[in-house]
């Protein structure tokens, strides 16, 4: 029964699998191989030989379905295989690679900057390798004003490849305005714009002599920076849409440092807190508070473990 169900399940792969490679073949479509003996799909799962088939089955061996358009398949798995694997089926000649995708190039040029589109991208082929092809771009790029510029590349064709989706490539090409200045009601900001807004690296005075310098993303702070107030703190790590978010160190004027996770602007997560008089804190926040499971270790060296609750 078991052999059986081998032989009906070559004639389902030869039905059902689709197709991602192509054979250059001395084997007719429509064959099983088993091991190194090849049959075709009708006499294979014709019952008058299934003492000869299932003898081939037993003595071992791969075996490959070869459907009715060229294309060979495991058996096993029933997926499609490159044909290089299938023993003298490469009949002298070179096995077709079908292109799978090409990565997308994302790239930031200041106004001026001299940039010329790739000539030649990787193509991730379907039988997970590479290779380098050349590109036509539906036009060309050049960094004379600020904004997001989307390019189509068509990918050329080199003998053994072949590219039956049309897969192309992608391009974006962001050009900013590099350290511009611009003054606002609260203070001056210094850096990169793009379509008008702080995008990019850019430095920001306020009136009351606060600064921040770092990540700018959609005129927000957003990304990695730092922040020294007017009162001497500072504070270096993570913003999102203007406050801290994520991991990020807050020194305060008096010396205490916390440094850990942060979540709309207050400390929230795991963190370390040294306090000015010595003592050490490592554990759990919320709401700005130590709650949660953490140890609290003196200047002495004593310490406590315990779930705190502050709230």
């Amino acid at each position: 029964m078991k052999k059986n169900i081998i032989i009906l399940l070559v004639a389902i792969l030869m039905i059902t699998s689709a197709t991602s490679f192509s054979a250059f073949s001395i084997t007719d479509n429509g064959t099983v191989l088993i091991g190194t003996k090849s049959f075709g799909l009708a006499y294979a799962n014709d019952t008058a030989n299934i003492i000869e088939i299932t003898n081939a089955i037993v003595q071992g061996g791969a075996i490959y379905v070869k459907d009715f358009s060229g294309n060979w398949i495991d058996n096993n798995t029933g997926k499609s295989v490159d044909v290089s694997i299938i023993p003298g089926e490469d009949g002298g000649q070179v096995p077709t690679s079908v292109v799978a995708s090409a990565d997308a190039i994302n790239i930031t040029k200041n106004i001026g900057d001299v940039y010329t589109l790739p000539s030649t991208v990787t193509a991730r082929l379907a039988n997970v390798t590479s290779k380098q092809l050349a590109v036509t771009w539906d036009k060309v790029a050049d960094t004379k004003s600020a904004g997001e510029f989307t390019f189509i590349g068509t990918l050329s064709i080199v003998d053994g490849v072949v590219n039956p989706n049309n897969v192309t490539i992608i391009a974006k090409l962001t050009v900013v305005k590099s350290n511009q200045e611009l003054n606002f009601k609260t203070g001056t900001y210094v850096g990169d714009f793009v379509d008008g807004k702080r995008q990019g690296k850019g430095k920001f005075t306020w009136e009351n002599g606060d600064i921040y310098d770092g990540e700018w993303l959609n005129d927000n702070m957003s990304g990695e920076g730092t922040f020294s107030y007017e009162s001497k703190d500072t504070y270096f790590g993570n913003y999102k849409d203007n406050v801290k978010n994520g991991q990020g160190i807050y020194t305060w004027n008096n010396g205490e440092i916390y440094n850990g996770v942060w979540e709309d602007d207050t400390m929230n997560g795991i963190g370390e807190y040294d306090f000015i008089n010595g003592d050490f804190y490592k554990g759990e926040w919320e709401d700005g508070k130590m709650n949660g499971e953490g140890t609290y270790t003196f200047l002495n060296g004593d310490s406590i473990v315990k779930n705190w609750n502050s709230k």
